[in-house]
């Protein structure tokens, strides 16, 4: 179910357009977001000082920021494969914040690993719903999308919370939440490792 999920996810993903890239001259416009060059340049010059800095770590900082946007195209292309790898990575976490949060009902770590692996199913189906965002440029209804996806994710996790581990409804939204926020916090990291790595490739 996971692995079906996952790959109508990334399918759609794959045959959504990308937002339109628009040259100018002096600018780059992104979908909604405009890019001056002269901003660009003084970035990498900026970057640039960094990885001649004492310090190792804004060495490595300026290196990896500065391949990035030296080859945006190969960093995203990189990106956009490494993570269906690190989303597979991140559901046994996923399974052992659960674990930790609902310790007291004394399941084991399958179990909750099951749990996961469904949770994670209705996720990818729910984001489809941000994709909207691809084929339209109506902010509204971009926002509506968006906001339908993340709220059909929260409902859903509190109503398998209570299927499966049982307590008040108050309980799920607030164990819940605890989950989501500590779960989101890995997935920031974990992303920003992948993007470090990528970046340090390419």
């Amino acid at each position: 179910l996971y692995l079906t999920c996952s790959v109508v996810f990334f399918a759609v993903k794959a045959l959504a357009p990308d937002p339109p890239v628009v040259v100018r001259a002096g600018t780059t416009q992104v979908g909604m977001v405009t890019i001056q060059e002269d901003t660009v340049g003084a970035t990498l010059q900026a970057i640039d000082r960094m990885t001649q800095s004492k310090s190792s770590t804004d060495r490595v900082t300026g290196r990896v920021l500065g391949n990035a946007l030296r080859h945006g195209d190969q960093t995203a292309a990189s990106l956009r494969q490494s993570i269906p790898n690190l989303m597979f990575v991140l559901v046994p976490i996923f399974a052992g914040l659960v674990a930790l949060v609902f310790r007291s009902r004394r399941m084991r770590y399958p179990q909750h690993l099951a749990f996961a692996l469904h949770t994670h199913a209705f996720l990818f189906l729910a984001l489809v719903l941000t994709l909207v965002t691809r084929l339209t440029r109506n902010a509204v209804v971009d926002a509506l999308a968006v906001a339908a996806s993340f709220l059909a994710i929260a409902i859903y996790m509190v109503l398998a919370v209570r299927r499966v581990y049982g307590g008040s409804t108050w309980s799920a939204m607030l164990r819940s939440g605890a989950v989501a926020v500590t779960y989101f916090a890995a997935f920031t990291v974990a992303m920003l490792l992948t993007f470090a790595l990528v970046a340090l490739r390419v």
